[in-house]
């Protein structure tokens, strides 16, 4: 006996259904996993996006003090130093503000080590340049003398140590954003991996699902009803005696083929006992 015909048409319908309810539920899951990964590398990009930019402006707050610097070197005035005090003095602060972003955001070990190495160089570039306000202070004659040619040195010397910070400040700049492009490589590989890997999921599926529907519609519902044409056409010729197929099966073909079979059989029984009376009774009108 057919394994199919141990169900009902109703559970072999379900059982479709619901083999195609997984199908969709997987693809769904794939999907809604993509799309997580997907969120993940945006924000990871975003972040490091944002990294770039902070970057960017710890150069554009150098720049500014380096600028300030020079400029005091070039005049350094009381009046000129006490405006370029003031503009170094918010200059760094802001520095010192964007590198604190960084040390609360940034995750990366390496970042951490560059951020490390950077403000170990910031200090050293402060007191270099706390020198050159004091070479500035100590001029008492604004012509080339002794006096500006220290103050000229002073600012020299601070300004290796700022193209060093410079230095390290662009190559931070530039790790950021390689991560920035690494992760958009990423999330588009990602991206297309998993929309190849959904498709061939959804053509799978979708194969599986109608070779599955005509399995169970072929050999559980349509086979069998088309093997009680036969034995239903002989019935319908007057041959009852006939073996109906599919009377062990538990579905509803199965109820059905029972039901031709004790029927024919009955009819069987019925023309046999009336034509057994039939000869009774013309014996009896013989004998009369």
């Amino acid at each position: 006996m057919s394994f199919l015909a141990r169900f009902r048409v109703l559970t072999k319908i379900v059982a479709v259904v619901a083999m195609l309810s997984v199908i969709a539920v997987a693809i769904t899951w794939l999907g809604v996993t993509s799309l997580k990964s997907m969120d993940q590398s945006s924000d990871r990009m975003e972040a490091a996006a944002g990294e770039a930019t902070m970057a960017q402006r710890l150069v554009v707050n150098l720049l500014a003090i380096n600028r300030d610097e020079f400029e005091l070197a070039t005049d350094p005035r009381p009046e000129n130093a006490k405006e370029m005090r003031a503009a170094v003095t918010s200059e760094s602060k802001r520095f010192q503000e964007n590198v604190q972003w960084f040390k609360d955001k940034a995750l990366n070990p390496q970042l951490r080590a560059k951020l490390t190495e950077l403000e170990s160089d910031w200090a050293r570039y402060q007191k270099e340049l706390e020198n050159t306000f004091k070479a500035a202070a100590a001029v008492q004659h604004f012509e080339m003398t002794a006096e500006m040619n220290k103050l000229r040195e002073e600012a020299l010397t601070s300004a290796h140590t700022a193209e060093k910070v410079r230095t390290n400040l662009r190559m931070l700049a530039d790790g950021l954003q390689k991560e920035v492009d690494s992760i958009s490589v990423e999330s588009k590989e990602e991206y297309l991996r998993v929309s190849k890997l959904m498709m061939i999921v959804a053509s799978i599926g979708i194969a599986l699902g109608l070779a599955g529907g005509f399995m169970i519609g072929q050999y559980g519902i349509a086979a069998p009803l088309r093997d009680l044409v036969g034995p239903l056409d002989k019935i319908a010729e007057g041959d009852f005696a006939v073996e109906v197929p599919g009377t062990k099966r538990k579905d509803e073909v199965g109820q059905i083929a029972s039901s031709v079979q004790q029927m024919a059989e009955k009819v069987r029984t019925t023309i046999t006992e009336i034509k057994q009376s039939g000869r009774e009774v013309t014996n009896a009108s013989a004998e009369i």
